[in-house]
């Protein structure tokens, strides 16, 4: 593999050490920040967003922003800069693991995934109390501390990288597939709900050892997202209490208006259920407050297609049935390796959501979305954190 260009480099006031990880738009490099003689994190945007006027024009109001959100279970930004063709965010250093790394080694006991949730619940109210949704929630973005607390990071990012020209224009969809609630892949407006389903799914990660939906392809998790009821975690988990079980399918729910109104209210549900089951270790936990998250617009889908893509139909793409999708195309090719998740870039065509009143019926007739589905640029495997893909542009055929 090719050094690093930026190892070594002063930029600013910081010396790169080390490439800590890599993502689809970004690289997280240890750094040495000369004046305060202290290691950082410095987070390097991707060339392709450096290169784009339309992105550097809104990084620094965004990352001033982002820069003040202060809260303790939130990763502080310290600085942000954009010196020659090189566009960072500095943030505090944790010297620990993340959600994702803890997670491999199998799911997490009740009483720990209830701590964890409580805890990201606080960052997420506080953030949505200030009119910012995270919009690419996942156990990689989730850091424990050597005393093993969370940190939740890159706030914003997802909303800073998609008011990219080549984003904005090509209708991408940025998230990580195995954590979207059914109105990102529609490419709708998302708001704090959305943040509540991507937690949900986590939670239904730290108990159960997997996500609720796997798929080998992005085609196939989006379809399962919008039209399939989640597999009750006790089917997989059966000593999990019936309560904790219904707690997490409020929270996956397909319609957003059947979630939990705020994240800290799913963790004071399951704080109590936890409690009243009488585990191990609960007596500890401590729920979040309750807040009331205003009823303000969602926040705008800077993904949603402008203007609309294509039909892959009307040129010269190749019909691709659900089973071939779940086979993967063999025109894949794959870039290159990324010791983190990459985020997933999905171009999307409206489809119509399946219907919900409340918990999910996985009895209840599924709704096949039209025709003309999605084009997908750049998606994202299953974890372990795979190389990054580029799909050819299929229509897909959507299953009967």
């Amino acid at each position: 593999m090719p050094s690093d260009p930026l190892i070594s480099r002063t930029i600013g006031n910081y010396t790169i050490i080390s490439r800590l990880g890599r993502g689809g738009m970004a690289t997280v490099y240890r750094a040495r920040q000369v004046n305060m003689q202290r290691d950082v994190a410095l987070k390097v945007m991707s060339d392709e967003l450096a290169d784009d006027p339309q992105f550097i024009q809104r990084f620094e109001r965004e990352a001033q922003f982002i820069a003040k959100l202060e809260h303790p279970r939130i990763l502080p930004v310290h600085d942000f800069g954009h010196e020659d063709d090189v566009i960072y965010l500095v943030m505090r250093l944790i010297e620990g693991d993340s959600l994702y790394d803890r997670l491999l080694e199998g799911p997490l006991s009740l009483a720990t995934a209830a701590r964890y949730t409580n805890q990201i619940a606080e960052a997420l109210d506080y953030a949505h109390m200030q009119g910012v949704i995270h919009r690419d929630l996942k156990p990689n973005n989730v850091l424990l501390d050597e005393l093993d607390n969370v940190y939740l990071m890159d706030f914003g990012l997802a909303k800073l990288i998609a008011s990219s020209t080549h984003l904005t224009q090509t209708g991408a969809v940025l998230g990580t597939p195995q954590y979207m609630a059914p109105e990102q892949w529609r490419g709708e407006p998302v708001d704090a709900r959305t943040d509540i389903y991507a937690l949900g799914v986590i939670l239904y990660e730290m108990l159960v050892g997997r996500t609720p939906f796997e798929s080998d392809t992005p085609y196939t998790l989006m379809y399962k997202h919008i039209n399939d009821a989640p597999p009750p975690p006790r089917e997989v988990q059966p000593d999990l209490p019936e309560t904790v079980s219904e707690v997490i399918l409020k929270a996956l729910a397909k319609d957003r208006n059947a979630r939990y109104s705020a994240a800290g209210e799913l963790a004071r549900a399951l704080t109590t259920v936890v409690q009243a089951a009488d585990i191990e270790g609960a007596d500890g936990l401590v729920a979040p407050p309750l807040v009331v998250i205003p009823e303000s617009a969602p926040e705008p889908a800077a993904e949603a297609p402008h203007p609309p893509a294509p039909s892959p139909l009307d040129g010269e793409g190749e019909k691709v049935s659900r089973a071939e999708a779940e086979a993967g195309s063999p025109a894949v090719e794959a870039a290159e390796s990324a010791d983190a998740e990459p985020v997933a870039q999905v171009e999307v065509a409206p489809v119509q959501a399946a219907p919900e009143t409340g918990k999910p019926d996985v009895g209840a007739e599924k709704v096949v979305p039209p025709p003309a589905v999605p084009v997908l640029a750049v998606p994202e495997a299953i974890k372990p954190p795979p190389p990054a893909m580029i799909l050819p542009p299929p229509a897909l055929v959507p299953p009967k």
